[in-house]
């Protein structure tokens, strides 16, 4: 069980030292970093990430999350990413490095494994986006995303896709591949069914894994792909240890990342299995956690760190 984040003012050095010695932490965005309704980074979790890339703190920043680039862009341009830092896109298919997003390291969906899950979801009344990056010609102006849809409800023209994506709808259940297009990421948005039946049909896939991330959805990525394996990547790319990362999370598409992470910290409010799997749960919830979390880290490294 997750033991409670100590404060700065904890007098335990053994503890703080863990802390001292994190050199990236690796930020979780929806439900965790921001609400997914208002998708905007605080402005005090602002001043205090800046305050961690000064010296004599030097901690770099990044995001693990289940966002398209799209979707996830202006939040990452907020926080200040460095461009020497990948950030982990599509719950950890995609590792790409800002700000032109060119991909280190892509996972994809074989187009037959879709076309046999859009089979077993066909009596369903869900909504099914399939989400494909693309490589530019020259690759000047970064990854091309496309999203393609298939629906069984009514109306289903009208929905609009969580990263401001358009939406290109299809008919059947044949999962046709845009040209030279990865299928990185599925999103089965559960609104008008029942959740738990989808990923009870999804059990006879093996090729994949079906995760949830809060909210009426269901989420399937590439097989081996979750955002710990994209964080070794990451890691290898940065010269980094994993003693020196600190990922922050809250739901269960974050449970290989905070088990993977030097100190795994989720949220107050965090889903059960995901508490489970973090070293420690933070006092307060979204946002106000993860400011929390950069407090303590600017304070250890600032105060107990040979190296600061």
């Amino acid at each position: 069980m997750a033991n409670t984040l100590p404060g700065e003012h904890e007098s335990d050095r053994a503890v703080l030292n863990r802390f001292a010695a994190i050199r990236l932490i690796v930020l979780d965005l929806d439900g965790t970093l921001v609400r997914s309704r208002n998708p905007s980074v605080n402005a005090l979790a602002i001043r205090l990430r800046r305050r961690l890339a000064r010296h004599p703190i030097h901690v770099d920043v990044t995001v693990a999350t289940g966002r398209a680039i799209n979707g996830a862009r202006r939040i990452i341009q907020d926080l200040g990413v460095s461009h020497k830092v990948p950030v982990i896109l599509y719950n950890g298919a995609v590792l790409a490095r800002p700000p032109d997003y060119q991909p280190l390291r892509i996972v994809h969906i074989a187009p037959s494994t879709f076309t046999r899950i859009l089979d077993l979801l066909c009596d369903l009344p869900v909504v099914v986006f399939g989400y494909y990056v693309a490589m530019m010609p020259g690759g000047l102006f970064g990854p091309q995303e496309r999203v393609l849809g298939w629906a069984s409800i009514p109306n289903f023209e009208a929905l609009t896709e969580f990263n401001g994506l358009p939406v290109e709808w299809r008919k059947g259940t044949v999962a046709d591949t845009p040209d030279g297009g990865s299928l990185c990421a599925v999103l089965i948005d559960c609104r008008l069914a029942d959740a738990a039946e989808v990923e009870d049909k999804l059990k006879v896939v093996h090729d994949v894994s079906v995760t949830r991330s809060g909210g009426p959805y269901v989420e399937i990525r590439p097989p081996a792909s979750n955002k710990a394996a994209a964080l070794q990547h990451l890691l290898h790319s940065m010269g980094r240890s994993r003693s020196e990362v600190l990922a922050i999370g809250d739901n269960d598409n974050d449970i290989e990342m905070l088990q993977a992470a030097g100190i795994g910290v989720v949220v107050d409010g965090a889903s059960a299995q995901a508490l489970l799997a973090a070293d420690y749960v933070c006092n307060h919830g979204v946002v106000a956690g993860v400011t929390e979390v950069l407090r303590l880290i600017g304070h250890s490294r600032r105060y107990w760190s040979d190296d600061a």
